[in-house]
């Protein structure tokens, strides 16, 4: 009965570790790194501000309407254009309205975003404020 134990317990332990190594065999290897590069607009964020600012057609803003915010969602594509633009958080329709028009007239190409060095499309956050003075 001892014997049929010990041999029964060694069949389990055995079959038990041939599932591990195949499970390791596998598995990616663990030094395997991901290189990713965010989408960038040429000059950084204060030269995408100014593009911003300046495409920025006020004409139909209240005058009232001050310190409105919003978040600025958008697609940054493969080629570096901009798509799929919305407007988050922003209780002006109109100062959303200026926003919108105001990031289709830029017109400047963005470096896409890079995940090992292949090219992504990606999602971008801008916070914006309106504040005019």
């Amino acid at each position: 009965m001892k014997t049929l134990s010990t041999l029964l317990f060694f069949i389990i332990c055995s079959a038990s570790l041939g599932a591990q190594q195949s499970v390791s065999e596998n598995a990616p290897a663990k030094s395997q790194t991901y290189i990713y590069k965010e989408a960038e607009f040429p000059g950084g964020r204060e030269a995408l501000y100014k593009k911003l600012i300046n495409n920025f057609d006020a004409s139909k803003v209240s005058p009232e309407a001050v310190n409105v915010k919003a978040d600025i969602l958008f697609t940054v594509m493969q080629d570096g254009s901009i798509d799929k633009i919305k407007i988050m958080r922003c209780d002006n329709e109109a100062v959303k309205e200026a926003i919108i028009n105001a990031m289709k007239k830029i017109d400047v190409k963005w470096s896409p975003a890079e995940e090992n060095g292949i090219k992504k499309n990606s999602l971008f956050r801008l916070p914006f404020t309106w504040n005019p003075e």
